[in-house]
This record gives structure tokens, sequence and C-alpha cells, in this order.
């Protein structure tokens, strides 16, 4: 069977001098941002006296944008906690997409603060305003580029030290650690008989492991843009890179993870309970294979199928939802059939209709959840429902030219 081609836009971040969220910035604008995009959007948030400037600057041989924030005194004066970010987000005018990307990223951040400190604590350090400024600015940004595939390299890291609220630790700071740990994100270490200081950011981490994936990447290059971190060291470019391009992608593959577990004393409750959440969390398919363990102990065996970004959330709940001592996790190949929707009027109202592509043509199936929905609120037999959805799908094929 001859697979179809689907050409499609896809970016990369190459922390070359680490990453930041306004290194971020800078590398959407030199990209092609329009920075007054941004701004209009930063203007949704119900605070007053945020403005964004953009200026070309040097680092090390690299031109790249440097994106500075200009903040009102009463801002500039002004000490965030966890909980104004997330009012400021749930009560501004941003879209629904742009207010979860940024909830997402904020969680991140919080998570690992409280994991790495004990219990729940302060920003500190990322209790500035600038904080929520680069996480809902970058998420702009990649929206604006319509960026919906986005690639990273390892996140880079030095020996050394940096001075934080906490004391001094190492220059990979426990929370940016704890999100790219998290994340089970690839790590590089730089060579270099410098101490370089803090490469990644929390911010930065949390942004590129919310939007990234870390898979091997082939793609057709066409533009570059580069963003400046504020430092100018004279032994490393402190810049990060944004490519886009074009990827050639199979329509029909694609690269899935399946985690599973053994176990042998949860009863049908728990089983059933941890299903509904997994689904509702993200997880692609869950499903339960009857097993016999050591001792010969009759047994489930739990699979769930996901990707990548969400191997930790979903490992979590798994572990926390049921009496596993561990799970296995391995990567599996997908070949999916072309498929779409189509739309067709019943006595019950337009129903849709599921579509697969195949080598001899194409199959038509009736859409189990509104089938459902129908039965229900008609208090009539799910099997008439498919009955006149299917009996409309012959009707179709009847009219449609053979």
């Amino acid at each position: 069977m001859i697979k179809e081609i689907d050409v499609n836009k896809v970016f990369f971040i190459n922390m070359i001098g680490g990453v930041s969220g306004d290194m971020l910035i800078g590398g959407l604008v030199s990209l092609g941002v329009e920075i007054s995009e941004i701004n209009q959007t930063l203007s949704l948030l119900p605070l007053k006296g945020i403005e964004l400037t953009e200026k070309d600057v040097k680092r090390g041989s690299i031109k790249a944008v440097l994106v500075e924030p200009v903040f009102s005194k009463n801002l500039l004066r002004k000490t965030f906690n966890w909980d104004d970010f997330f009012d400021l987000i749930l009560n501004s005018k941003l879209d629904d997409d742009i207010k979860n990307k940024s909830i997402r990223v904020l969680n991140k951040l919080v998570e690992a603060e409280e994991k790495i400190h004990g219990g729940k604590e302060k920003p500190h350090e990322l209790g500035s305003i600038d904080t929520l400024v680069d996480i809902v600015s970058v998420i702009v940004g990649f929206k604006i580029l319509n960026a919906e595939k986005i690639y990273a390299s390892p996140f880079p890291f030095n020996t050394g030290t940096i001075k934080i609220h906490h004391g001094v630790v190492s220059s990979l700071a426990p929370a940016t650690l704890e999100i790219i740990s998290s994340a089970n994100a690839p790590l590089s270490q730089v060579n270099s008989d410098v101490r370089l200081g803090e490469l990644v950011t929390p911010t930065g981490s949390a942004l590129v492991t919310e939007m990234c994936v870390f898979d091997k990447l082939e793609m057709k290059l066409e533009k570059i843009g580069y963003g400046a971190g504020v430092k100018n060291p004279e032994n490393y470019s402190n810049v990060v890179s944004i490519w886009q391009g074009r990827q050639e992608e199979r329509k029909n593959t694609d690269n899935v993870l399946l985690i599973e577990s053994n176990i042998d004393d949860n009863s049908g409750e728990i089983f059933g309970f941890t299903t509904e959440k997994l689904l509702n969390n993200g997880a692609l398919d869950v499903w339960m294979t009857p097993i016999f363990m050591k001792k010969n102990r009759p047994a489930y065996k739990i699979s769930v199928l996901c990707d990548r970004l969400k191997l930790s959330s979903l490992s979590e709940i798994l572990m926390n939802e049921t009496s596993t001592f561990g799970i296995r996790v391995s990567e599996l190949k997908r070949y999916k059939s072309k498929r779409e929707i189509i739309k067709l009027k019943t006595v019950f109202g337009m129903m849709s209709i599921k579509v697969r592509f195949n080598i001899n043509g194409k199959d038509y199936f009736p859409e189990y959840e509104e089938c459902r929905k129908v039965a229900l609120q008609k208090n009539i037999p799910l099997m008439k429902v498919y009955q006149e959805v299917q009996n409309k799908i012959k009707i179709y094929l009847g009219k449609m030219p053979q």
C-alpha cells in the first residue's frame, strides 16, 4: 500500500546557550513574530503598565534579538504569589487555549517548588511579573506561528553554582532539575573549563517541557531566529535558536508509549475508576488483560497507550490509584488509517459518521457517543439508533457515483 506523504510545518528549539522565557520570546520575534501582537495579547491581562521592547544585539558572533520588558513602577515594586498568577490568568480576556497552556506551565513550576522545598512555597525569584509575562508571551508567539509540532534539543548543563533565595545551589537549580526530570527530558553536559552559571531557568524549562517533544527530527530548514539572554559572556554565545521548517511525515504512522503493570490485589471498582481517570487525563487508550502471575495467582495487566508528553502524569495516576509497585514503559510505532468525519441527516437530526480509508476504498461507521446520547435522551434501544444511522449510510452510498 502506498502511504500518503503529509508535509507539515515544524519547529525546533536549539538551546545553544541555554533557555529562559525572555530568550524564547526574542527567538520568536527574530523568527518573524511582531512584538506588537504579543503586546496586544498581554493587554488582555487584568494589569496595566506592561510592554515588551526589542533590539538587535550580538552574543558572541551571533546576531540575536533581545526582548526587554518595560513595567510600571507599581508592577516593579509588587511581589506576586502563585495564587496571584493563577487569578490573573483566569480573570483575563485571553482565549481558553492560551489560558490552559499558561496554567499548565505554572503548575509545573508550583509542583517542582513544592516537591523540592517541601510544602507550599512562595515564588521568591519567580515572584515578579516577568514570570507571567514570559509564560504568556512565549505561548502566544508560538500560537501566532501556528506551531503545532515543536521539538527541542537536550537541556544543556554545566558544573558550578549559583546563589538563590534558598542559598547556594548547583547551576542547574533544584526546581529546574525537578521539572526536567519529571518530564523525562534529556540533558547534555557542556564541555567547558569556565563556569557558565545558570544556563536553564525554571520558567524556560517549564515552557519547553510543556510545549516540546525530544524525539529525533528530520526537517527541511526554512528560517532560524535567535533570541538573546541578558548577559553577554565572553566565552559562549548566550542565545537560543528557534528553527522553522517543514517535515515530511507519513500520515499513518507515529510513535507512542505503552505503560503496563501487573496487579493482583485491586478490585474491579478500582480498575474502573483508574481507567476513567487515565482516559480523562489524556491516555489514548486503556485496556485490561486477564493474566496469571507467580504462584498461579489470577491478576490483570493494565495497559495504557499515550504520547511521550503524558508519560509522567499518567504514570503518577497509575502509581497513586492502584496498588502497583512499579510500571513498565516501552515505545511503539503505530500505524493509523486515514480518517474523516461526515454528517448525515437522520430522523434524530444530523449525525456524525466516521469514515475510514483503506486500500479497497472507504468504510463507514456510526459515531458511538452520538448514538449513545440519542438513545439515552429518547429512551430507545441503542441498537435501533445504530440501525437508523446504518440505513442512512446505505442510502448515502447508493447515491454516490460509482
